[in-house]
């Protein structure tokens, strides 16, 4: 639920909410990195039974939406929200990771110690799912898709109320929010859903 909503977003040139300053960190992994790691740790027995933390970069959500940017070519419209403003609607406003205060930098030290090193990082690992994203066909995408492992979807249209109140908020001078033209945000004046 995490990439193929923010590539639709920057394709789509849609808002992207950031929430608690961008301050959410994550691990990062690809999957056929995953793939390999669990295929090697049923290779050596002796790790059976072992808690080994596989991926990559930890990464903010300011990072990853530059990240995404960069993947796609388009210039991200962010608009910060403010923690008063994210119970603003019913709904999947962020990923299932952003939209609360989700920290979580794993360890690799022991993955790194036995495992093969990974093959994709941030960068590289978005460049490949975003060839796979345009491969389905999926860049006029306007439904939400619903993923099997989180139960987690977007909706745009919330999303859309959520931005414009914060840049509404923003223009009355509301702290802790951003106004259009400030740093880290665009004028996102209209949104549409």
């Amino acid at each position: 639920d995490m990439e193929t909503p923010m590539f639709l977003r920057l394709l789509q040139h849609r808002p992207i909410l950031v929430p608690h300053g961008g301050l959410v960190a994550a691990s990062y992994g690809h999957v056929d990195d995953l793939a390999a790691a669990m295929v090697a740790i049923v290779e050596r027995r002796t790790l059976l039974g072992e808690v080994v933390n596989i991926t990559t970069d930890s990464v903010d959500v300011n990072r990853y939406i530059a990240t995404l940017a960069e993947v796609v070519g388009e210039e991200p419209l962010l608009v910060t929200v403010p923690d008063a403003l994210l119970g603003l609607v019913e709904g999947p406003v962020f990923s299932h990771l952003f939209g609360r205060r989700h920290h979580a930098i794993l360890a690799t030290d022991k993955a790194r110690a036995v495992l093969p090193a990974p093959t994709h990082d941030l960068l590289s690992g978005h460049r490949h799912t975003y060839e796979w994203f345009c491969a389905q066909g999926w860049s006029d995408r306007t439904d939400a898709l619903v993923d099997p492992v989180w139960r987690a979807s977007w909706d745009f249209e919330a999303e859309a109320i959520v931005a414009e109140a914060a840049l509404a908020a923003g223009a009355a001078g509301v702290a802790g929010v951003g106004a259009p033209g400030a740093p880290g945000v665009a004028g996102a004046v209209g949104v549409t859903a």
